[in-house]
């Protein structure tokens, strides 16, 4: 399932998942525009994903619409095309009870969860229609769309949305050639989720499998971001033409297990 050839955009490329997914398709043969945040810069992690193919490094900060509009404006003006975007990218925000949420909390999760991947898949799909060719968008979501914990409205509310901007997408370009899904993902051990376990008071006992004791999945652990990228890679291979529109649950069956959340 070789993607040389293949142009990739991956969002939230510097940590975790993002870090997994590029170097997954740079190991595969795609050009990979690894986005990160400004702040957040980490040539050694560019350096890594040179090694094993080709990379460029963008960072910006997609809470602002004109940045998150040169995404896919200067991946296009590095490699002339793109043909796979994978929307990674994530904010939690405060967690607070709703009544004390603000709407500029929301505005940021909202602009970075959902506008921001509408804007770079927007650019993306002029490109792909205007050169004729197939394309794939995979969005990164979360259980919490449909299983919200407390305290995290804004960012239950804003992968909700991006699940639907996704089946959109497969209904108005799936006949076109451009083939999107999402991953419903649940625990992920990253370095994202390290931090939130720590602020939510989570037991920080890791066994050495790097996956934290006592979640609540059928298979007793959390995920790992290299499983996540497989599954990515496959969505957006040309070996996938039927998955299509689709929300995979990811979540070691934590959303049909019986078990307390832990935290």
């Amino acid at each position: 399932m070789s993607l040389t050839g293949k142009v990739a955009i991956v969002t939230g490329a510097v940590r975790g998942m993002g870090r997994a997914i590029a170097r997954r398709l740079c190991e595969d043969g795609a050009s990979v525009f690894a986005v990160g945040r400004t702040g957040e810069e980490a040539p050694d992690v560019v350096d890594l994903l040179s090694t094993l193919g080709e990379c460029t490094a963008f960072y910006c900060d997609l809470a602002t619409p004109d940045q998150a509009e040169q995404v896919t404006r200067e991946c296009l003006k590095r490699y002339g095309r793109v043909d796979i975007v994978c929307n990674n990218a994530a904010t939690v925000g405060d967690r607070r009870p709703i009544h004390e949420q603000g709407a500029q909390s929301w505005h940021h999760i909202l602009q970075v969860n959902l506008i921001s991947p509408f804007l770079i898949c927007k650019a993306a799909i002029a490109d792909m229609l205007s050169r004729g060719v197939a394309g794939r968008i995979v969005n990164i979501a979360s259980i919490q769309a449909s299983m919200p914990l407390p305290h995290y409205a804004p960012y239950a509310a804003s992968k909700g949305g991006l699940i639907s901007f996704t089946k959109s997408l497969a209904i108005e370009y799936a006949s076109r050639g451009i083939i999107s899904n999402a991953i419903d993902v649940g625990c992920v051990l990253s370095e994202g989720m390290e931090e939130a376990l720590k602020s939510a008071h989570a037991d920080p006992r890791v066994d050495e499998t790097g996956a934290r004791t006592g979640a609540a999945t059928l298979n007793g652990r959390f995920g790992l971001p290299a499983e996540i990228a497989s599954l990515v890679r496959f969505l957006v291979s040309e070996e996938n033409s039927h998955v299509v529109g689709a929300v995979i649950r990811a979540d070691g069956g934590r959303s049909i297990s019986r078990q307390r959340d832990p935290y």
